[in-house]
């Protein structure tokens, strides 16, 4: 399948591959582990004690709505595409030069070279 702008997350991140998503989609299968990864990467890059089934409700980092995944309120990619009204962080001028290396970024330089 083709990986397309509107497809990727802000970050490059194609959201049909991301953990959360299988979660939501293929249900109660996938839950204990999904949960249980991303309680580890909650208390190591965000020092929470805990996460809850119920924070891993993401439809999307382009979606607006207040029972949404705790990582859109962190994440420093997506607040700035939104502030600079950029679909992708591959669009932006200082793409090249920024320093945060989004987990999609192989998705990202191929958006900035003009290729889908």
């Amino acid at each position: 399948m083709v990986k397309t702008r509107e497809n990727l997350s802000y970050c490059g991140v194609d959201c049909r591959e991301c953990n959360i998503y299988r979660m939501m989609m293929f249900g109660e299968e996938l839950k204990s582990e999904t949960l249980n990864r991303w309680r580890e990467d909650a208390k190591k890059y965000w020092n929470m004690d805990s996460v809850k089934p119920e924070d891993l409700n993401c439809k999307g980092c382009r979606t607006e709505h207040e029972d949404g995944f705790f990582v859109l309120k962190l994440c420093p990619v997506r607040k700035c595409c939104r502030e600079r009204e950029l679909c992708s962080c591959g669009l932006c001028q200082d793409f090249d030069t920024c320093s945060w290396g989004p987990p999609g970024r192989e998705n990202l330089e191929k958006i900035a070279a003009g290729e889908k």
